[in-house]
């Protein structure tokens, strides 16, 4: 918006309620995006294998190919990926394993790249609608503006959703709040910030 016509946007009401259901659709579909990648890790995982196993065939490596064999079938069954698991040969699934033990840390930095995009978009807005606001000697307003940019910015402004149901490979570590590990869980539900909640299977 031009300075002129922003001017003329903070008389008109609900133009404050409309950047701030822009920016929670646009954290939400984040948030949902996130959430569908966790779900399919696995499924990336086994493809993944699939694929190594195809180009490790092509190339003579019989051992290879059993290597990649003996990882499938060790994952469908135990659903997790540790140290303890990772290969020295064939080198190639060896740098397959350890990527897919990052994944998780990848997909949640991707996440948080992501919100930071749209909260820094969102923020500039809220910072020339506040400028308006105080020059209208629209104080109250200008202070409800200024309370959701310093919430924007501390990670508070998006309201709490319902923990969502998701896979969860083992090889993703999870953590209780007091520093202990949970095991390896199939499943779990977070909240929007990530953290676990509630697992179906015990913990160690």
């Amino acid at each position: 918006l031009t300075s002129q016509s922003l001017a003329q946007a903070v008389l008109q009401p609900g133009y404050f309620a409309a950047l701030q259901q822009a920016y929670r659709e646009q954290v939400k579909t984040i948030d949902e995006q996130h959430a569908e990648r966790v779900k399919n890790a696995s499924a990336e995982y086994m493809n993944a294998l699939n694929a190594l196993e195809q180009m490790l065939a092509k190339k003579g490596n019989l051992d290879g190919v059993l290597a990649v064999k003996n990882e499938k079938e060790r994952f469908k069954i135990l659903q997790e990926i540790s140290h303890t698991a990772v290969v020295e040969s064939p080198p190639e699934m060896k740098d397959l394993q350890l990527k897919f033990m990052r994944w998780p840390a990848t997909l949640e930095a991707r996440r948080k790249d992501d919100t930071a995009e749209v909260s820094s978009d969102y923020v500039g807005k809220l910072e020339k609608l506040k400028a308006e606001l105080t020059k209208n000697m629209k104080i109250d307003e200008a202070l409800v503006v200024k309370t959701e940019i310093e919430n924007v910015k501390s990670g508070v402004a998006i309201p709490p959703v319902a923990p969502t149901r998701v896979p969860v490979v083992g090889w993703w570590s999870v953590w209780k709040p007091d520093g202990s590990r949970w095991g390896n869980n199939l499943y779990a539900e977070f909240t929007q910030d990530g953290r676990v909640i509630y697992s179906d299977h015990e913990h160690d």
